[in-house]
């Protein structure tokens, strides 16, 4: 199997995909030059977010190759002429809209990602929304899953913190689509889903609804699947080419071959990451942190960018003080307007309001006196703020820090204690990626980055803002004040309601 024949497999299975015509030859090695592995890593994109997700070999059972299948190997030692003259008929006869191929690893299929429909463009809008909705499980799903992460990685954090459900349930999705047994039955359960076929369904919908790309707004969420051919020891690494071929197609991936013992191959990943993400999130080689043994990675990018319904004025933008969870006071900016005719929630430990979005909305939460942010970051808590809508009718008066915040996670253990275990040891079953050469998760990362100001929400992720005034005669209202001038969380949601960041700001200014 040549890079040429994998590339004609994903680009023959579906028409979403093409054959990319100016796709680079990968530098000469000592390593076979012939494609036995895949590489697939997750980034996320909050106003600038990233995540990746990277897959080792495990020496617990032999990886040798099986001689039949492998009958390739008798083409290693064929001309690099022949290689190179291949090259050149396909780059010949390829679209001419192919994607780019990166410096340090062969593009070997691009993506062809959702048509872009205009802001206006209505009737296109509402046959998207129709023909994907997802299940009333799936949104119950998404929404367990999305506070379970985020009150794990975000409580007892002494930073601002911000996390994209969004993106790490779509790696994880794809993760999934190539496990069995124990460790399938782990990821479904975590995802709320009952099979593999349910879950790239779901998985497909939520990707369609949300993608958006116009002259207003843009929620970009891209996939990538990264290979190498061997492992850090210079053995051969065997993918199934049928699941290759399945998870690209299923989740808009592009397709990758690359050298994770190299530096280079960090850096294109990172240059993925950050063409996808607006540039808003760059991580470089010590960032990534690939262990010698990688052999596969997923990626997934999610990057947002939007405006408030009702922007902020700038002249009313003034200095004021914030006080931290140490009781420290720091100077910060803050917008300032006020919504008449609104909605909020006050309970003893919070008051609740939103603000809209050109697409979506921005929840803000500010804990009651004696409450602080760690108090309701736990699941339950975050399910009773964020789904409780007993909204009355009131006039806010809006104190909001612009803030930016730039955070890297770690999730191997917060994966683990939502009951993922099997995946990151010899005991992973990823018979569907290889049925030849064990592989197990060595690393799940994410990255976020997202910026607040009186224009709106921008970078990679999603943001939501506005406010819709009531009609109708005067009726007295009682006034809310939100000022978020303390620790408070937020919640950033698209337009069909899916959870694309939760977030933590204890310092405006950090």
């Amino acid at each position: 199997m040549t890079d040429l024949d994998l590339l004609t497999m994903i680009g023959e299975a579906d028409d979403q995909y093409i054959m990319d015509a100016r796709r680079r030859p990968r530098k000469k090695s000592k390593k076979n030059t012939w494609v036995y592995a895949l590489a697939a890593c997750l980034a996320v994109a909050v106003i600038g977010g990233a995540g990746m997700l990277a897959l080792r070999r495990s020496g617990m059972r032999s990886a040798a190759p099986d001689s039949a299948e492998q009958g390739a190997a008798v083409m290693e030692n064929a001309a690099e002429t022949e290689e190179f003259a291949a090259e050149e008929a396909l780059q010949d006869a390829a679209p001419a809209e192919a994607a780019e191929a990166v410096d340090g690893a062969t593009l070997l299929a691009g993506a062809v990602y959702p048509e872009a429909v205009g802001f206006e463009d209505f009737e296109a809008q509402r046959a998207i929304w129709t023909e994907n909705q997802t299940s009333d499980e799936t949104k119950t799903a998404l929404s367990s899953f999305s506070y379970a992460t985020a009150a794990r990685v975000l409580h007892g954090d002494t930073r601002s913190g911000c996390v994209s459900p969004l993106s790490l349930y779509q790696t994880l999705a794809i993760l999934a689509s190539g496990s069995g047994g124990q460790t399938r039955d782990q990821l479904l359960s975590l995802l709320g889903q009952g099979d593999l076929d349910t879950l790239a369904d779901q998985a497909g919908r939520l990707y369609r609804v949300n993608y958006t790309d116009n002259e207003i707004n843009i929620l970009k969420i891209a996939n990538s699947l990264w290979l190498d051919e061997t492992d850090g020891n210079g053995a051969p690494v065997s993918f199934n080419m049928d699941w290759v071929v399945g998870a690209a197609a299923n989740y808009y991936a592009d397709v990758f071959a690359a050298e994770f013992g190299e530096t280079e191959t960090a850096e294109a990943l990172g240059t993925w990451i950050a063409e996808n993400t607006g540039g808003m999130l760059h991580p470089g080689p010590e960032t990534l942190g690939f262990d010698p043994d990688t052999v596969m990675a997923i990626v997934n990018t999610l990057w947002y960018k939007t405006q408030w319904a009702n922007k902020f004025d700038e002249e009313s933008t003034e200095q004021a003080e914030f006080t931290t969870d140490a009781g420290q006071t720091v100077s910060c900016d803050f917008m300032h307007r006020t919504d008449y005719g609104g909605q909020a929630i006050v309970t003893d430990e919070y008051t609740k309001s939103s603000l809209q979005l050109n697409q979506g909305k921005m929840v803000f939460v500010l804990p009651g006196d004696g409450v602080s942010v760690d108090d309701l970051l736990s699941e339950e808590k975050l399910w009773e703020i964020f789904e409780n809508g007993d909204y009355e009718g009131a006039d806010v008066v809006w104190s909001v820090p612009k803030f930016e915040t730039n955070v890297t996670y770690e999730l191997k253990d917060v994966l683990q204690d939502l009951g993922v275990t099997d995946a990151f040891d010899a005991a992973a079953d990823f018979s569907g990626m290889s049925d030849e050469t064990p592989l197990y998760v060595g690393k799940v990362q994410q990255g976020t980055h997202i910026a607040v100001n009186e224009d709106g929400v921008e970078a990679a992720a999603y943001s939501m803002a506005g406010m819709l005034a009531g009609a109708g005669a005067p009726e007295e209202r009682p006034t809310v004040e939100m000022n978020l001038n303390r620790p408070f969380l937020y919640l950033i949601t698209a337009e069909d309601g899916s959870t694309l960041f939760i977030g933590v700001v204890r310092d405006p200014a950090a």
